[in-house]
């Protein structure tokens, strides 16, 4: 609330709460659709029967976010694999010791600079040990995931779910990441009676499922790949002037996942836009028509590829 950059979704005022303490740290934190600076603080939350007593938490200052002048949410509560701050504080502190020991061993002088900022990430990764995550004190062990698909419809966040391993139609896909829920992912197939063309992750790919992406996002060379092949199927595979009006007539879209086959039907990756894309929202929705009936790839363009240990990062959202 006493954020002046947060836009409507500033609501939560640490001042009117009596179990509010604040910290010593302050961070930038970034997203996809902007960064905030914040402060530590702690304070008790409640999420309906899950009470989490003096739960560490970063309070925004300055947000340089856009979507926050209409956001229908007023926090964002990560539910990310345990962890992930003291993993990163100590993937930083071996960077920067490595630093130091190449001045060492070159017998030069470390920079001050240098020395600072190794006590400050030392500092940091003592702080991040002492913080527990929202959902280790909550006692969390399992959760799920449902969206409607219908436009509209609510989703459910079940926490402490049954696992449903070995029911039927359940895929058991294992994690691959450390800090995410990274996952691999191979041969990323158009398919269907008339083609079967492995457009991308021929030799793998690192994939992060992102539960809070509506769509499947994907580097420019491999959205490039799937636009190619799509544009040459409706070229060669589909009457003249059919569009995307019948999206049954194209190929579904299948890829290995952690060495599981999962098939996602046209609509998850093709459609048509109408109307005018928020700000933050067009420099990753490419304005790229396949057809003159207005169908484009429904993909997120993530730009130049960033490789992962498993390949080219790619973002399986809920298309």
């Amino acid at each position: 609330k006493n954020c002046g950059t947060c836009g409507i979704a500033g609501r939560y005022d640490e001042a009117a709460s009596g179990t509010y303490a604040a910290g010593t740290q302050t961070q930038q934190h970034s997203y996809g659709s902007g960064s905030c600076y914040a402060d530590d603080g702690f304070d008790d939350v409640k999420v309906g029967g899950f009470v989490a007593r003096r739960q560490p938490m970063w309070l925004a200052t300055d947000c340089q976010m856009p979507l926050l002048g209409q956001a229908s949410f007023h926090s964002i509560v990560g539910i990310g694999p345990p962890g992930q701050p003291v993993v990163t504080a100590k993937s930083t502190l071996d960077a920067l010791n490595g630093q130091k020991e190449n001045y060492r061993s070159s017998n030069m002088a470390v920079p001050e600079s240098l020395e600072k900022a190794i006590k400050d990430t030392q500092e940091e990764l003592r702080l991040a040990e002492e913080k527990p995550s929202m959902i280790e004190n909550f006692g969390v062990r399992t959760f799920s995931e449902c969206l409607g698909k219908s436009q509209g419809s609510p989703g459910y966040l079940i926490w402490n779910d049954k696992t449903r391993k070995g029911e039927p139609g359940v895929k058991q896909i294992k994690v691959a990441g450390n800090i995410t829920w990274g996952v691999s992912v191979a041969d990323m197939t158009l398919f269907n009676d008339r083609v079967s063309d492995t457009v991308a992750c021929k030799s793998g790919c690192g994939a992060i499922v992102d539960t809070g992406t509506s769509l499947f996002a994907v580097p420019t060379e491999i959205y490039d790949a799937i636009f190619r092949q799509v544009k040459e199927y409706i070229g060669t595979e589909l009457p003249p002037g059919a569009g995307c009006s019948d999206l049954s007539k194209f190929p579904d879209l299948t890829m290995q996942v952690g060495g599981q086959k999962l098939s996602f039907p046209p609509s998850s990756y093709i459609g048509s836009i109408f109307g005018q894309m928020e700000r933050g929202t067009e420099k990753f929705i490419r304005q790229q028509r396949l057809h003159d009936g207005g169908c484009q790839l429904l993909l997120m363009d993530l730009g130049p590829t960033q490789v992962t240990t498993l390949g080219p990062m790619i973002i399986l959202g809920m298309p």
